[in-house]
């Protein structure tokens, strides 16, 4: 048997389907599936502004506000944001969680205001930049929110606060005019 080729046939290409035909919902599907992670992560970092002007006052992300690298022992202001050193006396607006573990009735005077107290801080107890103390002008009535999550508003002093020691125990205060639990 005697086979021979026949290389005189002229070479067609497999016809390819139109682009249309080959980008279809199910590719579409899977590669949103897979953008969608990329996305998030790209507005977590970049999409939100930390500090909102709204007129009035300055809405404030107090988890962003307290986001950087502080040693208590031997920083100054200097290692505070600039943008965040321009909120001092200014009126802001944070939505945090209460934290006033020395008061027990209806009404505060002073309270912590935290992120939250559970997911803020892995690994310990909110960091002094991560904290706003919070005081009440004697005229004022706030409620007590204790643990839960409130939007609070007042006017904001920056201004690093040492003990004895020499250590920082406040960063950030804040003259509270108002204090609501958040729905």
């Amino acid at each position: 048997m005697d086979a021979t080729l026949d290389y005189s046939a002229p070479k067609t290409k497999p016809a390819t389907k139109p682009l249309s035909e080959r980008l279809n919902l199910r590719l579409w599907i899977f590669l949103a599936v897979i953008a969608i992670p990329f996305l998030w992560a790209m507005w977590t970092i970049f999409g939100d502004n930390m500090i909102t002007n709204h007129g009035d006052y300055y809405a404030v992300d107090l988890k962003g506000m307290g986001n950087f690298p502080f040693d208590a022992k031997r920083d100054t202001e200097k290692m505070i944001p600039k943008e965040v050193l321009a909120l001092d006396g200014k009126k802001v607006r944070f939505e945090g969680e209460m934290y006033a573990p020395s008061e027990a009735s209806q009404y505060v005077h002073d309270f912590q205001l935290v992120y939250s107290i559970v997911a803020c801080c892995m690994g310990g107890p909110p960091k002094v930049q991560e904290r706003v103390f919070a005081f009440v002008p004697e005229h004022k009535r706030i409620g007590n929110y204790s643990d839960q999550q409130v939007t609070c508003t007042g006017t904001l002093h920056i201004k690093i606060v040492r003990d004895a020691s020499g250590e920082a125990v406040s960063v950030f205060t804040m003259e509270v005019n108002d204090a609501q639990p958040r729905s």
